[in-house]
């Protein structure tokens, strides 16, 4: 997810299980995971040579000008099509993607 804002002197927001929705062509709704209550230990660390993003969640502040692009987790069904994303914390935003495009199944 990339957020940035452009305009706004200040936007504040919060990142959580209600912040935002994947939606399939049937209309189930997937909510974020928060991936600090929901975490496993792994036995693969990442080398330093690789590079990493952010988790979204909590509280973000942006500044006009300022951007923030991180990871949201989300759990799906393995081959659920998902249509849309939809933001609803700050401002309402949907996002049609294409067919195809996006399917629930494991990544990395």
């Amino acid at each position: 997810v990339h957020l940035h804002n452009p305009n706004a002197t200040l936007v504040s927001m919060l990142v959580d299980e209600q912040a935002s929705y994947l939606q399939d062509a049937q209309g189930n709704r997937f909510r974020p995971l928060n991936p600090w209550e929901q975490r496993v230990q792994v036995a693969n660390i990442i080398s330093a040579g690789q590079t990493t993003m952010p988790l979204l969640w909590g509280e973000l502040t942006l500044e006009r000008g300022f951007e923030i692009e991180g990871w949201m987790l989300f759990e799906i069904p393995t081959n659920t099509d998902v249509t849309t994303f939809t933001w609803d914390q700050v401002d309402f935003i949907r996002l049609l993607l294409g067919p195809g495009n996006f399917k629930g199944g494991r990544v990395g």
